[in-house]
């Protein structure tokens, strides 16, 4: 396991080990959830130095670099965390040695309910491979429409599965703008809680590390706010194009 380091901290991952989704619906699903427009913050305390060379070594566990370090490191954070439920890095800071862990939060159902969902799709997903695999040997033209309908069936079990979030499949069955819309909403009201999750997880992190600095978050919208939005679209408050273009 690589060990990235600057001068003051050092950080290995420790899960996940696999970082590699069950299916292309399951790469959809993460890529949904961990891209954001903008992330604005500002670093408080007479640790601000800290903090920020923290969130550089964090964000070069990651493998790129945006020109906002906490960007990189909310968007890496929740890839990672979504391949199984849960991310985990052993931090190091001045010789003290802590493990610094994120799970799907408990407003989001939990680390224990999504890999429950999780490996139930894979199943489901094997289940169906194994039936075409044995249909391909009776009638090629058959299996191939039925590995169609396979993987669409996939893909709206884990709507139904992630219907909380807001999780749309590209490949589901026509829907109403007002649904896409609805949907919209609930995956930006999803990304701002696992923002905000992770920005208090690294202020607790700092505060067990004895360091006299936090993370504030600057503008966008709170869950709060998001929740708001939904329920005004529902009212017939809020246009439905306008809805559609709202970012956390």
């Amino acid at each position: 396991m690589v060990v990235l380091k600057n001068n003051t901290w050092k950080i290995k991952r420790i899960a996940p080990e696999i970082k590699e989704p069950i299916s292309n619906a399951h790469r959809i699903f993460i890529n949904q959830f961990c891209f954001f427009d903008d992330v604005k913050y500002k670093v408080i305390g007479k640790g601000e130095c800290d903090c920020i060379s923290l969130l550089s070594v964090l964000e070069n566990n990651f493998g790129y670099a945006k020109s906002d370090s906490l960007h990189s490191v909310i968007e890496g954070i929740i890839e990672e965390m979504l391949y199984d439920g849960s991310c985990a890095y052993l931090i190091e800071y001045n010789s003290n040695k802590i493990k610094l862990e994120f799970e799907i939060p408990k407003n989001l159902g939990g680390k224990r309910l999504f890999r429950k969902n999780k490996y139930f799709l894979k199943d489901f997903l094997q289940e169906k491979m194994d039936s075409y695999i044995s249909d391909l040997q009776q009638d090629k033209t058959t299996a191939y429409l039925k590995l169609h309908e396979s993987y669409n069936e996939h893909c709206l079990a884990m709507e139904r599965a992630f219907c909380d979030w807001g999780f749309v499949s590209s490949d589901s069955l026509p829907v109403s703008s007002f649904y896409v819309a609805y949907q919209r909403l609930k995956i930006e009201r999803t990304k701002a809680l696992l923002r905000d999750y992770i920005v208090d997880r690294i202020n607790k992190l700092l505060s067990l590390m004895k360091i006299d600095a936090r993370i504030d978050l600057l503008g966008g919208l709170s869950p709060l706010d998001i929740e708001q939005k939904i329920e005004a679209l529902n009212r017939g408050n809020l246009m439905i194009k306008d809805a559609a273009g709202i970012r956390c």
